[in-house]
């Protein structure tokens, strides 16, 4: 926003709003009334004004106008926050009404998951796109149909963005010019299709992740997308001396070991190449050596030498590369996200202040805020939100009180006890039912209970092991020990539903782990399916905590745990990435390979394409073909694992061309740089563990659930009655009455900002205060801007009221002595004297003795009746 838009919120006609009151004229237009703006932008009248009249109420037209105004300034603060937390470019920040509607319809959380399930729906077309799954035909014109419907959505959805940051930022935002030229040319596709009914080559689906990829639930696979795509240039220096390093051995090899004989893998330069590129990924060692050492016994060297030096050196100093590259990619980005929220909410501070008049932020305008940032906030936890930002000031919010609200509207509130136990859920139930559940709940708390647990799933596990090797379900002892497992299960799950409500029970991982495995090994005994019935044992895999009493093993459990959401985005890279190549494949290979194919001898394949039996270890390998998305994908899996790949393309290339090598070339190397950034995430992870915490000092265990646990951060407020009783409906007040106080306790999920923030504590405080400065330097400037502008303004209305006051008190002697043009010439000498200074009147009532209504005594001409008559 420019300077005087950035300091006045309101329009030029409403600046005594600003000022926070607003002048009114009665019916006659001559007097002034003034109210008040009060903090919530509630219009309130005093009682009398400087002139010790009462003041008349204003309309409820103008009223509601100065709500709809401070609703607005909610709405563009809010928008601040939510840009800080999208990372959204503040140079498309909108703020006019129309746009901040706009940006909250299109960021709210029904469209951002319409705008999700269209890109699912529009990738899983390709099911049932020809070629589709087998047995299943579909007209063209339907699945088209409702690709053309997904797509209109999608771009109701970018006519929505460009709204706000409009066409002349759309070159500072090329994600979403991206994604425009996608939609049309899939539009113009789409048409192409509808229209002749017939399925040209449509290599343009393989851009459907592109689309997921931008849905706002991506964001996380979106971040891991741009690292892999920055880390290119880096890994690119790598790939080039590499192949540089491959192409020496392969004119070595072409040259001297093969030369004195007729070796099938490396009997031309383009067959040395190939075959030790697949060297290179171990999958054909040692088959391609043994034709030359058998021909030459010192060419093993010449493999050795190849193998340490590709695999054990190049390879490894790839994945130094990339991790290298991860880490400096990790840091910018943090260092980008965490100056650009401060920066907005340093924005939205100045934004309400400003239009306030008053340093800090009272809990109305906050409320205001919270009403478009967090809709679904309830008042009891917006209530401890506030209180907890305040730091016992529950005044107002000053603005270091406000750099930490976007960890604190995290936070999940929960009422404790004073020993900061949760306040039982059945606590508002009646006396007889709350005796009822206060028995199951004492025993599950007890360490009794915890016992038992730990016992029943050990003996679960020497049960599972004991049925696996002897394996002989059709025992009658077999079948009556499941049932004593799933009985003992389903009471432990009775027990802990009690105890914990519906909803607190289904927070936690492994109670949502019992409940499937428990229901699915009843399901087995309904339906008699002995694999669903054995499922309850899998129960065993809760004895990981056993391991968290060595310290090693915490710290690997740690690792693992703190890298499921990242592993999570890593995961939808690669499907992401096989879907891509998937319809490439699709559409170049489908029908290629077949039972029986691929003989011939140059590629030494035709033994796997064979249609053997279960006897035959080499054959099956024609299932590995792209004749649907879901056999494409099991190839493309096949071809990431590395092992036997070399057949599988050998495969394609006899049915097709040797250029398809190329395809299949890309998609390793593609591979490998998404499996090296999860090698990258693992290595970060488990490096930020051990710097976090150095020899295992001053850790919290996880099994203690009163202190928490190292993955989430936890916060207790105490909060008087009168600070929120009327927020709180499902407060349980008889507990502890005598205290005069409430305790919360709030609990957020650690994330990677905060151990990163940690890890880089000396650097941030530089980055910080770099910030504060240049935010100071900036507002300085502004306002010695917005001050000149204000003071001009100012200037310009004190001329204007001068000077219309004056015409109303000439025109009025002007009409005076029109009527007795004698008693206006006080000299005779045709001319009026008119004194300024007596006649004319102030705001308040008396004679004005400043500025331009002060000039003394004016001569004007005298008027002639009769000329006036006749003039009229």
């Amino acid at each position: 926003m420019d300077a005087e838009a950035r300091y006045h919120l309101f329009s030029e006609e409403d600046t005594g709003e600003r000022e926070g009151y607003r002048e009114t004229r009665n019916n006659s237009g001559s007097d002034h009334q003034l109210y008040s703006i009060n903090d919530g932008g509630r219009a309130t009248s005093p009682e009398y004004g400087p002139d010790g009249e009462p003041l008349q109420r204003p309309t409820s037209a103008r009223v509601f106008a100065q709500q709809e105004k401070w609703q607005a300034m909610y709405q563009e603060a809010a928008v601040y926050l939510l840009e800080g937390l999208y990372n959204d470019k503040l140079d498309s920040h909108p703020n006019q009404p129309d746009d901040l509607r706009a940006y909250h319809f299109a960021h709210s959380t029904p469209f951002h998951v319409l705008d999700l399930v269209a890109g699912v729906l529009l990738m899983l077309l390709a099911a049932l796109e020809d070629p589709g799954v087998a047995g299943i035909s579909i007209p063209y014109r339907a699945y088209t149909a409702v690709e053309l419907c997904l797509l209109l959505f999608l771009s109701f959805n970018v006519f929505l963005r460009v709204r706000w940051i409009k066409v002349r930022n759309l070159r500072r935002h090329p994600r979403i010019i991206i994604k425009i030229v996608i939609i049309f040319v899939m539009v113009i596709d789409g048409l192409v299709v509808f229209g002749q009914n017939f399925n040209h080559i449509r290599v343009v689906r393989a851009l459907r992740p592109f689309i997921v990829l931008d849905s706002y639930y991506f964001k996380g696979v979106r971040r891991v997308a741009r690292q892999i795509i920055q880390a290119i240039p880096a890994v690119m220096y790598m790939v080039v001396l590499i192949l540089f390093v491959m192409v020496l051995f392969s004119a070595f090899a072409s040259m001297v070991v093969a030369h004195d004989h007729d070796d099938p893998f490396l009997h031309s330069f383009t067959a040395c190449f190939y075959s030790l590129f697949v060297l290179m990924t171990t999958a054909n060692f040692p088959d391609v050596m043994m034709p030359s050492y058998n021909n030459q016994s010192w060419s093993v060297l010449f493999f050795i030498v190849y193998v340490c030096v590709m695999v054990f050196i190049l390879l490894n100093l790839l994945l130094a590369v990339v991790f290298s590259s991860f880490q400096d990619l990790e840091k910018t980005k943090f260092r980008k996200l965490l100056i650009h929220k401060r920066k907005v909410i340093m924005l939205m501070y100045d934004l309400i202040t400003r239009a306030t008049g008053e340093d800090g932020i009272t809990f109305e305008h906050f409320s205001g805020i919270m009403k478009y940032y967090k809709p679904r906030m309830g008042r009891r936890d917006l209530r401890c939100v506030y209180l907890y930002l305040a730091r016992g000031n529950s005044d107002r919010l000053s603005r270091s009180d406000c750099y930490r609200i976007y960890e604190v509207t995290e936070l999940k509130w929960i009422q404790v006890d004073r020993l900061f136990n949760q306040v039982p859920w059945y606590s508002n139930f009646p006396a007889c039912l709350f005796q009822l559940f206060r028995g199951p709940d004492a025993f599950v708390r007890s360490k009794l209970f915890s016992f038992l647990s730990y016992f029943l799933l050990l003996c679960s596990f020497v049960a599972m092991i004991y049925i696996a090797v002897w394996n002989d379900y059709g025992r009658v002892d077999y079948v009556v020990l499941v049932s004593v497992f799933v009985t003992l299960c389903g009471l432990e799950v009775l027990l802990k539903l009690l105890s914990a409500g519906p909803i607190r029970y289904f927070l936690l991982f492994w109670n949502m782990w019992d409940m499937a495995l428990l229901v699915l090994s009843l399901v087995g005994f309904g339906t008699g399916i002995y694999a669903l019935q054995v499922l309850v044992f899998m129960r065993s895999f809760r004895l990981l905590k056993i391991f968290q009493l060595k310290q090693r093993y915490r710290d690997v459990i740690s690792t693992v745990v703190g890298l499921v959401p990242q592993m999570g985005n890593v995961v939808m890279v690669i499907i992401l990435l096989y879907y891509f190549f998937a319809i490439i494949g699709i559409e170049a290979f489908s029908g290629k390979v077949f039972p029986g194919c691929c003989q011939s001898p140059e590629f030494m394949v035709a033994t796997y394409y064979k249609k053997g039996n279960v006897s035959n270890e080499t054959g099956f390998y024609f299932l590995n073909n792209f004749d649907s998305i879901l056999q494409s994908y099991v190839t493309l899996f096949e071809l990431m694992v590395i092992n036997n790949w070399w057949i599988v393309m050998n495969g394609f290339v006899s049915e097709t061309s040797g250029w398809v090598r190329v395809f299949f070339f890309v998609y390793y190397f593609l591979s490998l740089m998404v499996l090296n950034i999860l090698v990258s995430f693992i290595l970060d992870a488990f490096v930020f563990h051990l710097a976090l915490s150095p020899n295992g000092e001053g850790r919290e265990e996880i099994t203690s659930s009163k202190k928490g646990s190292k993955y989430y951060h936890t916060v207790r407020i105490k909060v008087g009655y009168n600070e929120i009783s009327d927020d709180l409906s499902q407060a349980t007040f008889f507990m502890f009455p005598a205290e005069g106080y409430l305790l919360f306790q709030g609990q957020r999920r650690l994330t990677r900002e905060d151990f990163s923030i940690q890890m880089y504590s000396g650097e941030v405080e530089t980055w910080l205060e770099e910030l504060e400065l240049e935010f100071r330097n900036v507002e300085a400037d502004l306002g010695s801007s917005a001050r000149h502008m204000m003071h001009n303004r100012r200037k310009y209305n004190t001329i204007r009221s001068d000077i219309t006051r004056n015409l109303l008190v000439v025109r009025r002697y002007v009409e005076d002595i029109i009527r007795s043009p004698e008693e206006g010439d006080n000299d005779g000498d045709g001319f009026l004297i008119i004194n300024l200074d007596e006649v004319a009147p102030s705001e308040n009532g008396s004679a004005s003795s400043n500025g331009a209504a002060t000039a003394g005594p004016v001569r004007l001409p005298a008027v002639d009746q009769d000329a006036a008559a006749a003039a009229d």
